[in-house]
């Protein structure tokens, strides 16, 4: 009997801030967990948070981004500024 294997995407988080030297680049996707300077980083600065969303709410985002509205953009501009 053959399995297919199936890669489920709940636990996977995409960081859509901005690149934060030596901490984290825009667009990059975590599975199972985030790395340590991203955990420090989000304490030092809350805002953060609320940029690393569920791959599934990536789409929506972007186009926040892209049209320079929405709380995602908000959060982006606030990190942003504050670097």
């Amino acid at each position: 009997m053959s399995r297919k294997r199936t890669v489920s995407t709940s636990n996977q988080m995409v960081y859509v801030g901005p690149t934060i030297p030596h901490v984290v680049k825009q667009n990059t996707s975590y599975l199972n967990g985030l790395p340590d300077p991203l955990l420090q980083k989000m304490e030092q600065q809350p805002a953060i948070k609320g940029l690393v969303i569920p791959l599934d709410e990536y789409p929506e985002a972007l186009r926040q981004l892209r049209e320079g509205q929405g709380p995602i953009y908000r959060l982006f501009c606030a990190v942003q500024t504050s670097l």
